[in-house]
Parts: structure tokens; sequence; C-alpha cells
């Protein structure tokens, strides 16, 4: 619907929600609270007009008289011709390889001009050569069409002509009071008004829309660029006689030896100009520039006079130019997002250890450098969220695993912070030493699957589950419902060996009540601080050799403890070197920052 804002006392507007229309009413969802280190920041990245509903929609009182005045304003899109012509093989033979062709042949050019009033305009020209191919009705098909949008005129085609798309697009004029986007003050969507659309009519007779000197500007530029693409017609045809297909059931004959001003009356300029808006390319309306009077938005995309606000896409251009804004609008963006991930939005706190943090490296420090090298292992819907510089873990479902994905470690010590939501669900893990889970499992392995209840073998977050260690995360020790503990099944609750701080199913001394004795301490462990929610912890993990110690620090009190020690006999699982990966476990919502590593 809109964002929630606050008025600051410097007058500057600063974002502090969004209010979003859910189950049939209106839903507050708060930005995360600035604080020394950074502030949450909002990008409004929509289409053009709906990117300028939504600002207005927002701003229209906050910043009236300053951006808001500019928003909509300056609409600007693509002045679009299309010119297809079937012309004769000898036209072009000339030109042609002197071998023969075996096969059919599709290609495209794109020439570029520009009209007396400086606007630019270029040209999009697709064709395919035919040859006679027979009854093969899919070879005909799919081999004699360039672009399924020229379908209908290519079907048209003979064996003996080639059928030649000449598109022209031409930027409109900026600044054209004729082209604005505004609120609707009758229609309404979702509670909140409309986008009204409007566009300088330069496709339109003067008599029937004379417009602003802008929009005569772009008849001109229309009326040019339409007049190049009749030369390039007749480059082409090259003086032979030739077809324009000027409709689904429209063929126009031009003798040979027409001229391009006669070409352009059998055309018919308006029947092959596309309505304005059509071609999807608008743009402007929130332009960016360095006079804050004279400009929506500053040349990273934020609303002047806000804190935290910022555009994306090609609503920011002041000119549109010729071209797909496509690429510009990526460039922009991820200049935008350079700029938040830098020096905006919050970073970790920095690390602070009574631990010597000598020789340590990151692994994922907060930014977006390290995030991206780690990779998820199991199906889409969840696994890790990059969320003020912190790891999110999020899904339903499958498992899930986010393994660091460049680089195996042998002998290290491990530092990661973790955070929990929910007392009653927190179930996660750091799993240690497994080959890739790209990789199959090693033969002496696979049997082992079937001990497993709900292995998946199409889920590679499986395999780290069989070839690897997993250090808990679990206040709730929850038990295994596919396991059973000595005659009972499900495996209970509160097991040491299925408890934050254990190496996870590995027997920890356990008591076995109905029978009267203890598992064996494979494992040597203790409980470590309790679990608290937004409270940060620390994992301290140390390998070496086949020998694992875990410590658990809780980072207000700083309690810490020594939970496990364990010696690894098992000649085929957490073999070195492995990888080093977090469990994203269904349902279990846990944050992660400041995870780094020492290899030794």
């Amino acid at each position: 619907q809109e964002f929630i804002t606050e008025t600051q006392a410097d007058n500057w507007v600063r974002v502090t929600g969004v209010r979003v229309w859910q189950n049939g009413a209106s839903v507050n969802i708060p930005l995360a609270p600035s604080g020394s280190n950074g502030q949450s920041a909002v990008v409004i990245a929509l289409g053009t007009v709906e990117t300028t509903r939504v600002a207005l929609t927002t701003f229209q009182q906050s910043l009236a008289g300053r951006a808001a005045q500019r928003m909509g304003t300056n609409l600007i899109a693509h002045l679009r011709s299309n010119l297809t012509i079937r012309v004769p093989k000898k036209a072009i033979e000339a030109n042609l390889p002197s071998t023969p062709l075996t096969s059919l042949q599709t290609s495209a050019l794109l020439v570029k001009g520009k009209a007396p009033n400086g606007r630019t305009f270029h040209f999009q020209i697709t064709a395919s050569g035919l040859q006679k191919l027979g009854a093969d009705s899919e070879t005909e098909l799919f081999k004699k069409i360039p672009t399924l949008e020229h379908l209908q005129d290519m079907l048209r085609a003979t064996d003996d002509t080639v059928v030649i798309t000449i598109r022209g697009i031409g930027d409109m004029t900026p600044s054209n009071p004729d082209s604005f986007v505004d609120l609707s003050v009758l229609e309404t969507d979702f509670e909140r008004p409309k986008a009204v659309v409007h566009l300088g009519n330069a496709k339109a007779a003067p008599l029937e829309f004379p417009g602003s000197a802008q929009t005569q500007n772009d008849r001109t530029t229309w009326n040019e660029m339409d007049a190049v693409s009749d030369k390039i017609a007749l480059i082409f045809a090259g003086n032979e006689p030739f077809d324009i297909l000027a409709g689904a059931n429209r063929t126009i004959p031009v003798p040979q030896g027409t001229r391009a001003q006669r070409l352009a009356a059998l055309a018919a300029f308006k029947a092959r100009r596309d309505d304005l808006g059509t071609t999807h390319h608008d743009a402007g309306t929130m332009r960016m520039g360095d006079n804050v009077a004279d400009a929506v938005t500053n040349d990273f995309g934020r609303i002047h006079d806000t804190t935290n606000c910022y555009v994306a896409g090609p609503a920011l251009f002041p000119t549109v130019g010729s071209p797909n804004p496509m690429l510009t609008g990526v460039a922009l963006a991820r200049r935008t997002g350079d700029l938040l991930n830098g020096s905006v939005l919050p970073v970790p706190e920095p690390v602070v250890n009574q631990q010597s943090e000598a020789g340590f490296r990151p692994l994922f420090d907060g930014k977006a450098a390290t995030f991206k090298n780690w990779r998820l292992a199991g199906p889409a819907g969840g696994g890790m969220l990059h969320l003020n510089g912190e790891m999110v873990s999020y899904g339903e479902g499958a498992l899930r695993l986010f393994f660091y994905a460049t680089e195996l470690f042998g002998d290290f010590t491990l530092r990661a912070q973790f955070r929990i939501f929910d007392l009653a669900n927190h179930n996660s893990g750091i799993f240690l030493r497994f080959p890739r889970p790209t990789l199959d499992l090693s033969d002496a392995l696979k049997p082992r699957t079937v001990n497993e209840l709900f292995f998946d073998p199409g889920n590679p977050a499986w395999k780290p589950v069989i070839a690897g260690f997993e250090v808990q995360i679990d206040d709730n020790a929850r038990g295994d419902s596919g396991k059973d503990f000595y005659g009972i099944q499900p495996e209970p609750d509160g097991k040491f060996k299925n408890r934050t701080g254990a190496i996870y199913k590995i027997q920890a001394g356990d008591r076995v009540w109905h029978l009267n004795f203890n598992e064996p301490s494979v494992q040597t462990y203790q409980p470590g601080p309790t679990l608290v929610t937004g409270i940060w912890f620390e994992y301290e993990i140390n390998v070496q050799g086949d020998d694992y110690t875990v410590f658990l620090t809780n980072l207000q009190s700083g309690q810490r403890t020594q939970t496990t020690s364990f010696h690894n006999t098992d000649a085929d699982r957490g073999r070195s070197p492995g990888c080093i990966g977090i469990q994203a476990y269904s349902g279990s919502t846990v944050a992660w920052r400041h995870i780094r590593i020492k290899t030794l």
C-alpha cells in the first residue's frame, strides 16, 4: 500500500515501516531500528508506474512542495514502428556466399540514427532466408521464424522470398508536460488510489491532439525515423518489386523503382506505429539529479529529503535514449546496492572476544562478499537470508544445509555466533568434515542410509548427516521420531546426545531408565549455558586429527563452558579435508554472524 514514515526535527523524512494488504486488512511491518553501525533502508523497485504510485501515496504530504511535486512528471517511453517487407531472394543474391547454403539462415542487424532535432533512434532488423524444405512442418516453423513476435508475417513468406522486419525505436523528449503519472481521485485498489497515466500522444494527428512543444518534437522524431526505415527497406529491395506486409490480411505491392517518398505514402505511417506505452519501457518519473529543486532522487537513487528511501529501475532516468533501458537500470541498481551494502545498512558489531582472535579469518562477516561464498544444499523455498549483516535461516518442510562452497578444511578452530528466536523451536547446528553435498556418498557409507528413516536420496542436504558430524543446537534435545531408543519409539526428548553443544547422536552417557543402565560416553558431554532468545551465543569448535572439542559462550554474561570432547574412530566418517555447513531446519529460525576460522 505505502510506507510508514516519520518527519524528523530537521524536516527530513525517514521510513520506519511498510504497510501491506494482507487477508483483507492493512498490516504494518516495521523496519529494523537504526543504530550506531548503520540504518535500515527501503528500495522501491517496481515498474515505473507502480513505483511512482507508491512514492506519491507515501510522500504527497510529508514531501509536499519538495520532491513530491516532481514525482510522476517527466514520464518518457519509446516511439516504436514496425515495417515488415517481403523481398525476392534475387534482390540480395549478390551479397550471398558463393557456395550453396545447406541450412536456413537467420540474421539480425542494428542500425543507429539521429533526427535533425537531436533525438536518437535505432533499428532492430531481423530476417530469415528460406529454402525449399519439403513437407517437414516443424522445420518450416522452427527454422524459418527468427522471432515468435513476427510469426504471422513469416508464415506469409515463400521459398523464393526473404521476410525482413525493420523495427524502429526512438526516444521521447523529456520534461513533457503532456506526459505524467498521478493518483486517481475516483478509483482505488487495496484501499489506496490507483495510478493514472497521461502520455503526450505523438502518434495522433496534430488536429486530434495538438500537444506541447515536446509532443510536437516527438512527432518530428517519429517522422524522421520512419523515413529512414523506408530508405533501409529500399536498400534491401535492391530496385526489385517487393511487398509491404501491412497487417494480418493486408499486403501492399511496391513496384520496381519506387522512391522513399512514395513508399512512405504506401506504408501508411500511423498503421505501422505502436501505441505509446506498449513498449513497456516507461521511465523518468522519479528522475535523478544533483539539483534538489529539479529532481526527485539523488545520483544513488535516494529520494531527496529522505534519509533511507531509495528507488531502483528506469523510473530514475532523466532521459531514456532509444535502447532497451534494462542494462542501465541494472547498472544503477547495482550501484545503489553497493552503496547500501558498503556504507548505509547495519553491519555486525565488531567481534569482542576474551579469547585471542589472532590468525582467524572470516567465512561470513556480514557482507555480500563473504555471503556469496555459501551455497544451498536442498530444495528451494528455504535456506538462509542475508539480513542486516546476519545469515538467518528460514523455510518449511525438507531439510536444508547452507555450506561454505569455496574451500575444504582439514584441522581448524571455528568460531560462529548465533541467536535463537523461539525457545520451543530453534533446531539447527554446524556440520563438519563432510564431502561436497553434490558428490555421491562413498560405497562404505551408502548402506548406512537405511538407518535414517527420513533419508531422501534426492536431497543433498542429507548426505552430511551420513558423512560428517553435527554440533547440535537444540536446548529441548528433541528425540528423533524415526529412531528407536532401546525399545522405546519414538526416541524420548532430553537426551544429552541431542542437546545443544553435543556432537549429534554420538552416545553421551544418557541414562536408559527402563533398563537401568547408561549408554557409553563416546563423547564427554556436559550442558553449556542455557540458550535465551535474542541473546548472542558463540561456538568455538576445535577439530584436530580425529579429535573434536566444543565450547559454548553466552556473550552477554560471559559464561563459557566446554560442552563436549570426542575422538572419532570411524574410518569412513568425518574425513579430512571436508566442508563446513549450517543446518536450516524446518520451522526453526536461527540467526548467524561472525563466522570465522583459523586453520591449524
